[in-house]
Parts: C-alpha cells; sequence; structure tokens
C-alpha cells in the first residue's frame, strides 16, 4: 500500500516538475532570443518580443512565486534581474515615441498617451496588459525616482550599472516634461507648469538649466531646493511617526500589563499612563494622547472617524503635535 501511494505521488509530482522545468527552459531560451535580437533586431521585432516575453514572465507563478525548488528566490531575482532589460528598453522606446509625436505632428494627445506607458513601465507594470505579477526591481515610477536621485546623488550610477539605459530613458521622458511645462506656461497656467517643471532629469542638461531659469524667475526656487524642502519634510515626518509609534507601543505595553491584573476595568487606568507619559515628554496630556489615539485608530482602519468626529474633544482646543522641519 505504502509503494503504490509512493509510486501514485511520484506519478503526480514528476508532471508538475517536468512542467516547470519546461517554463524555466522557455524563458531561458526568450532571454537567449532577446540578447541575439538587441544586436541585429529591428525595433519592431524587439518591441513584439520585449512585451510578449514580460506577459509570459509576469504571467507565469512558477517563475515569480513558485513553490517548486526549481525556482529559487534567488533564481527568481536573477530573472528579474535580467528581464528588467527589456523592461528598459519599452521604457526608452515609449518614451522616444512620445517625443515623435511632438516633432512630427505637435500631436499632444498621442505624446501623452505614450508617455503615460513609459510611466506605466517605470511602475513595473505592462502598459496594455493585464498581468498576475509586476516587475520587482524597477517599480518606483519616474517621478519619485527623480525625487530620490535628488536626494541621494549615488544612485544615478548604481542604477545606469544596474540598469544600463534607464537614465537615457529618463533623458526622453524628462524632455518631454520640458515641452509639456513650456506649453501649460504659455497658457498661463502656471501652477500646473510648475508641477512639470519639477519632473524635468538632472541628467537632461539642457532643459534642466532652463527649468532652472524658469522656476527661479516664478518661484524664487530652483528645482533642487524644491527637492530638499521635500526631503527635510520626509525627514521630519519619518522621525515624529517613529517616535509616535513608539509612544503608542509604551502605551500599549503598560496597557496590556494592566489588563492581565485588572481585566476590562484596565482602561480606566489609560487617563494615569497618559499623564505619565505627558509628564516625561514636557507635554499636554491632551496632546499625548492625541498622538496615542491616533495611532491606535490607524491601527483599527478608523483613523478618519477619528480625526473628523473626536479629536477635536480629545485636544479641547489645543494645537496638535506636528513633526517640525527647517524651511
Amino acid at each position: 500500500m505504502k509503494k503504490l501511494s509512493l509510486i501514485l505521488c511520484l506519478l503526480i509530482v514528476l508532471p508538475l516538475a517536468e512542467g516547470c522545468r519546461l517554463k524555466v527552459r522557455r524563458l531561458n531560451k526568450r532571454i537567449a532570443r532577446w540578447e541575439s535580437l538587441e544586436k541585429k533586431g529591428t525595433v519592431e521585432q524587439k518591441v513584439k518580443f520585449a512585451k510578449e516575453s514580460l506577459f509570459f514572465f509576469l504571467n507565469t507563478e512558477d517563475l515569480q512565486r513558485g513553490r517548486e525548488t526549481l525556482v529559487t528566490e534567488a533564481e527568481r531575482l536573477r530573472y528579474h534581474q535580467i528581464m528588467s532589460r527589456m523592461q528598459v528598453f519599452l521604457i526608452d522606446y515609449h518614451a522616444g515615441r512620445a517625443l515623435e509625436y511632438l516633432d512630427r505632428d505637435n500631436d499632444w494627445e498621442a505624446a501623452a498617451a505614450e508617455w503615460a506607458k513609459a510611466d506605466s513601465l517605470t511602475y513595473g507594470f505592462l502598459p496594455g496588459a493585464r498581468t498576475q505579477y509586476t516587475m520587482a526591481l524597477l517599480q518606483t515610477g519616474y517621478d519619485e525616482y527623480l525625487r530620490q536621485i535628488s536626494w541621494e546623488g549615488f544612485r544615478y550610477g548604481r542604477l545606469e550599472r544596474q540598469f544600463p539605459g534607464l537614465m537615457a530613458a529618463f533623458r526622453k521622458m524628462s524632455e518631454y516634461q520640458f515641452r509639456l511645462a513650456g506649453r501649460l506656461e504659455s497658457q498661463g497656467r502656471l501652477d500646473e507648469a510648475i508641477e512639470h517643471y519639477l519632473l524635468v532629469f538632472r541628467r537632461d542638461p539642457d532643459n534642466f538649466v532652463k527649468a532652472n531659469r524658469s522656476l527661479k524667475l516664478h518661484t524664487g526656487r530652483i528645482i533642487r531646493e524644491f527637492y530638499d524642502k521635500q526631503f527635510r519634510r520626509k525627514v521630519a515626518l519619518d522621525g515624529f511617526n517613529n517616535q509616535r509609534m513608539e509612544l503608542y507601543g509604551m502605551v500599549a505595553q503598560q496597557l496590556e500589563a494592566a489588563y492581565q491584573s485588572l481585566g476590562d476595568s484596565a482602561d480606566l487606568v489609560l487617563p494615569d499612563i497618559i499623564a505619565s507619559m505627558a509628564e516625561r515628554l514636557k507635554d499636554t496630556p491632551e496632546r499625548i494622547m492625541d498622538l496615542y489615539l491616533i495611532s491606535r485608530n490607524e491601527s483599527e482602519g478608523t483613523l478618519n472617524q477619528y480625526l473628523s468626529l473626536w479629536r477635536y474633544k480629545v485636544l479641547k482646543g489645543q494645537e496638535p503635535i506636528k513633526p517640525r522641519y527647517r524651511e
């Protein structure tokens, strides 16, 4: 009976394993074919093949979160690294198409559609297709990459080494944003123009200088100063949230100890715990209670209700505690 069970198990497992091997072999063949196309294929061939390959890759579970030991986590990420070459090629292709529509036909609608496809790819999505997964290593989005690169200059070289051609693709995306900003400015839509000037890439040197000049004229600040301000806000907010969660953890720990000894009546000691925390932090009990309730309601999914219905009662006219940063 045991031998029969073992045979049946093998009959089930072996075809599954072979199926997974087949998918891996198919992917390896596609990667080899792509390496050949990169050297001598036409643009149309590469676009079609890259989209088909990414669609296959992102819809094949065994190549993403497969349970078979044939595809380990390290192998999965290695495949993502290799397939990112196709992703970067398509980003560059669609960004270039956006500029072509402007140069040839001044067709802003078609250009915007192509730029949106390039941006979708920077988030790891395959535009125009529903896939089960997204690309794992390039998925932040164009605008967020620009912020990160501005804050961490070394990311230029690291991203280019990891994903050759990405910076060139970003320059094409940047040029579209510069042209769009100029168009909006000429129409008197200055606030919108400023938003797009901020999406001009530092490694798009000619347009970056011009974008800085326009921003300085209209706002008194250059692009870097806008990003520096955002960075200081982010640092202040991160620090504030860390302190807030640390406070919440300490209060929750003391409440848990009170529940173990007092049962349901432990809630009665919460004001005493908050008062003790307020004394330690040199602040008012109302403001410390507000921080605690923000964290608790956030974890319970009821933050909006608290902020709109109960916060003003908790604070009793006092200003809430906010992150502070240097202008």
